[in-house]
C-alpha cells in the first residue's frame, strides 16, 4: 500500500510526533501477532486504518482505498529509549483529515492493546 502514496497528490505535509505508548503498542502488536493490520475505526464509516511497518495509512475503502492521511518516515533508527515520542511525517490527502487523526491513533492504540491482552 505504501507505494500508492507516491502516486496520489498530497494536500498538506507536516512534521509531527506519535506518543511513545501508541507507537510502542502498535509495533509490539505487529511483532507479537506477526501481521499487518487493517482496522475499521469506530464511527468513521468507510474509513480503514492500515498498519504497515513503514506507514500507517487511513484509506477510504469505498473509493478503492484512496488515502485520506498517512504517517510515514518514522524516526526510529538508532533509538535508545522507549519513553520519547516518535518523530514522523504526516501526509494529508484530504482537506479535513486532521480532524480525525487523534481519534484514529487512539482507536489503534486501544484496539491493538486489546488484541495483545487476548493473546
Amino acid at each position: 500500500m505504501n507505494w500508492r502514496l507516491q502516486d496520489i497528490p498530497v494536500f498538506e505535509k507536516k512534521e509531527t510526533e506519535i506518543p511513545a505508548k501508541v507507537y510502542n503498542t502498535i509495533r509490539l502488536g505487529k511483532i507479537r501477532l506477526k501481521k499487518n493490520f487493517r482496522l475499521e475505526p469506530d464511527g468513521l464509516r468507510s474509513l480503514d486504518l492500515i498498519l504497515e511497518d513503514d506507514a500507517w495509512i487511513v484509506v477510504d475503502r469505498d473509493l478503492n482505498d484512496l488515502p485520506v492521511m498517512a504517517w510515514t518516515d518514522f524516526q526510529v533508527r538508532g533509538r535508545d529509549n522507549l519513553h520519547l515520542p516518535i518523530q514522523c511525517k504526516l501526509l494529508y490527502y484530504h482537506q479535513h483529515a486532521e480532524k480525525i487523526q487523534t481519534m484514529v491513533l487512539d482507536f489503534a492504540y486501544h484496539k491493538i492493546e486489546e488484541l495483545l491482552k487476548e493473546q
